[in-house]
């Protein structure tokens, strides 16, 4: 049960099947059960049934968290502690332990990992204090969110674009309360998506591509409801640049996707 199949280019063992050769057809990684998995670019996390953390794939800025930099085409363990979420960017990782705690690692380019310098980590080092509920790391841009367990929203890293939702581009080295307002979800991928926790979606960041779903192609500062989805969206997942696009998913189960279609990926 909860077997993890993966397929595709595997030409740095991102696939995590101990080979770099790719794969036209699903192949397993490891017959053990695994209860959450994240792709990052080019390495991938997954969470065992037990709470340890395995990763693999690239690890140039330390993204694995493995104490190195060697590449890895099959699961490394990361420590002996359980973790609960996780979740992989461009070149770095955020995760939460179990007991809620927030960590990062890799490449701390723009202040992603959210320890207030620019210093990459091959090792996971606690963000801060408190507790978490959510965070997530940008595959696009070197930025990273997170909702604490009072629902408060907070970012951090590159902010070319807005997409930390702070009204304006300085980049935050570490996290930074956004608003007042409680939360009850976050993506991020070229911009920020948030549900409020009465069910109203805002966004923020980069729109080249209308992917804020605002009916504009402006870029936001701040956080914009999208006040003709109601209070009914139950989950978002906006990925990619320019060139990408965001899925809404509304109260009724229904999705929805916004940006560019170039090539139909709108679906």
């Amino acid at each position: 049960a909860n077997s993890l199949f993966v397929w595709g280019d595997n030409s740095v063992g991102q696939l995590g099947d101990y080979t770099t050769t790719n794969k036209l057809v699903p192949a397993p990684v490891k017959p053990v059960s695994w209860v959450y998995v994240a792709k990052g670019v080019n390495f991938s996390a997954a969470i065992r049934n037990d709470g340890l953390l395995f990763t693999w794939g690239t690890n140039s800025a330390g993204q694995l968290g493995d104490g190195t930099v060697v590449q890895r085409s099959s699961p490394v363990q990361i420590g002996n502690s359980s973790w609960s979420a996780v979740s992989c960017g461009g070149t770095h990782t955020v995760a939460l332990l179990s007991d809620s705690t927030a960590w990062s690692w890799g490449a701390g380019t723009s202040g992603a990992q959210g320890q207030n310098d620019a210093v990459s980590r091959s090792s996971p080092t606690q963000i801060g204090t408190g507790s978490w509920l959510q965070v997530i790391a940008s595959r696009v841009n070197n930025f990273s969110l997170g909702i604490r367990s009072d629902r408060t929203l907070y970012s951090w890293g590159v902010n070319s674009s807005g997409q930390l939702g702070t009204g304006d581009v300085a980049q935050l080295s570490s996290p930074t309360q956004v608003g007042t307002s409680t939360w009850i979800q976050i993506a991020a991928g070229s911009c920020t998506a948030a549900i409020r926790s009465d069910g109203a979606l805002f966004t923020a960041g980069l729109n080249t591509s209308g992917q804020l779903g605002d009916g504009t192609t402006t870029q936001q500062t701040s956080f914009v409801k999208l006040t003709s989805w109601g209070t009914t969206v139950k989950g978002v997942y906006p990925i990619g640049s320019q060139f990408a696009f965001t899925f809404f998913q509304k109260g009724d189960n229904s999705i929805w996707a916004t940006g560019r279609n170039a090539s139909g990926q709108l679906g």
